[in-house]
């Protein structure tokens, strides 16, 4: 007779996790609150969603580095497109 040790010895393979956020569906309205900031900048801070709003696409890019977002973790949205 031979011994098993009743370990299963297949593996399966690891699922991958999706990292990039989902997102509600807005209208413009609901998008840009402010005339001033047509940049908008989404993504998920720990548990918290973050939206932030800018004047410029130079800011919304300082932004992202500053925070160190990589580009599935966040959407960026411009009004004037």
């Amino acid at each position: 007779m031979t011994k098993t040790s009743g370990k299963n010895t297949t593996t399966t393979p690891k699922k991958r996790k999706t990292t990039k956020p989902r997102r509600k569906k807005l209208s413009i309205e609901e998008m840009y609150p402010y005339n001033e900031f047509p940049y908008r900048l989404e993504y998920r801070d720990g548990n918290d969603n973050k939206v932030c709003y800018f004047q410029h696409k130079d800011h919304r890019t300082e932004h992202i580095k500053r925070h160190k977002l990589k580009k599935n973790q966040y959407f960026l949205d411009d009004k004037n497109d």
